[in-house]
Parts: C-alpha cells; structure tokens; sequence
C-alpha cells in the first residue's frame, strides 16, 4: 500500500509540476530554470519506474489490483509525464538550443575529416559510421550493448562528447529512449545520460538471476547424443562467463554449479 501511495503522489507532482509552469513568467525561463525543471521530472520518472518495479514483484493483491492495476496508474503516469517534458523541452530548445547548436557545429566542422556515412539533423554535420545494436530496456541485453557502445563510442578518441550523446540516442529505443529525452542533445549532457542508464540497467541481480535460470533449465543430455552434450557444455560455458561479468567469484561457488550440471546427466539416466 505504502509504494501505492507513493506513486499517486509522483502522479500528482507530475500535473502539478505542469500547472506551476505555465503559471510561471518568462522572465523566469532560464537556461538553468528549464534544466532544473527536465531534471526534476526525468527524477520523477525515475523514482515511479523503480517502484512500479516493486510493485509488480509484490503478490498481486486486492490493494494493488484494485487501487493501481484496475485503474493503470503507470499509463497514467507515463501519459501525463510525456506533456510537461515536450512543453518545456520544446521551448527550451526554442529558446537556447539553436544558437549553442549553431556553435556546436562550427567547432565538429573542424574536428571530423572522415567519410560521410551517417547524416545528423540536430547538427548538420556528418558523422562517422558506427554500428550499435539497438537497445530497447531488456536487461538481459545491457551487458552486450554497453560492452559494444563502450569500445565503438564512449572510448573512441575520434568523438567528442556531442557526437556520442548522438549515438547514446540514436541506439535506443522504448523505455531507455525515454529515460534521457529530456536531456538536450548537447556533450555537456552525455555523462550524465550515460550514467542514467548505466544506474538504471546494470542490474546485477536481475542478470545473474536470468544467466543462473538459463543455466539450470537447459533440456537434459540425452544418452549418446553428442549434439545435445555439445549444446549444455556451450550453454553452461556462456553462463559461467557472463555470470564472471558480474563481479560474482565462481571460485568458491563451483561445486554447486557442478551439482545442478550433473543433475542433467543424473535425470537423462535414470528416466530411461
């Protein structure tokens, strides 16, 4: 109940976080006032996402099924988010992004000598070629993305940080995509939206738990079968060597990791 309550109140500070800036003079619009503004609510978001993901662990009770599934408080809220954000981003951009973007430009212009392969809108200038697969929030999936977004873009010393918020942005899609829209799209912001994500999803318990439930649901080793031998040992090797990723020490975890192993030749031998 208590998380329940909490998101009702991130709703209400989310409308009112809209009415309080329309109300607001112009004289009041700073550059820092919309940043703090974006900040807040992309906090907000945050803060609701992290709870909704509790909430859904949670034993579906009558709570919770009556006062936020029946009623989908979380597409009311991400309804409700997505206004102020594109009100004030929208005239935030409108306000100080077309002449920073303009000087922004000039500076890329004479930075980047290589080959026009990807065209950039925001700044009229052409930018390398780089290959990323998309990431669309699967945890699953982060540890691949960033070990590839790492080598091709954040450690590439032909980037400045302009050129790698816009291939952060333009690499994501669904929930991740809108975790960091509210950021403009200038290299100031690039830390801070690479590290929103990296906070977000490197999720070390959510990750071991899938690597351990693959490792530990593979089909048994059928008797005389080297190809279904062949695919657990591939299966178990891939599983040790992105649980290794996580920072766990398998050193000192072997034995169990051999006991659920041999239970897949133990179950295939004495079921026939």
């Amino acid at each position: 109940m208590e998380f329940i309550n909490e998101q009702s109140s991130l709703l209400a500070t989310v409308k009112k976080t809209l009415r309080n800036y329309k109300k607001d003079s112009t004289t009041r619009r700073t550059e820092a006032y919309f940043k703090t503004r974006l900040e807040m609510l992309a906090s907000l978001r945050a803060e609701f996402r992290e709870n909704h993901r509790q909430i859904m662990r949670l034993d579906a009770n009558e709570d919770i099924k009556e006062k936020y599934l029946d009623i989908d408080l979380n597409d009311q809220f991400e309804e409700q988010y997505l206004e102020p954000v594109s009100t004030v981003r929208a005239a935030f951009e409108s306000a100080y992004l077309v002449v920073t973007v303009a000087a922004e430009s000039n500076t890329l212009s004479s930075n980047i000598n290589v080959p026009v392969a990807v065209s950039n809108p925001s700044y009229e200038v052409p930018l390398p070629e780089v290959k990323l697969p998309m990431f669309d929030g699967n945890y699953v999936e982060w540890p691949t993305f960033k070990e590839m977004f790492i080598a091709r873009v954040h450690d590439s010393n032909r980037l400045n940080d302009s050129q790698r918020l816009h291939y952060l942005k333009g690499a994501l899609s669904g929930a991740p995509a809108k975790d960091i829209e509210h950021l403009s799209p200038l290299g100031e912001n690039y830390a801070d939206a690479w590290k929103m994500l990296c906070d977000l999803y490197d999720n070390k318990r959510i990750l071991f738990s899938h690597f351990m439930d693959v490792f530990e649901r593979q089909p048994d080793v059928l008797p005389n079968d080297a190809a279904s031998l062949r695919q657990f040992t591939q299966t178990c090797r891939s599983c040790v060597k992105s649980i290794q990723k996580l920072g766990v020490d398998l050193e000192s975890q072997n034995q169990v990791l051999v006991y659920y192993m041999l239970l897949h030749f133990i179950k295939s031998g004495t079921e026939r």
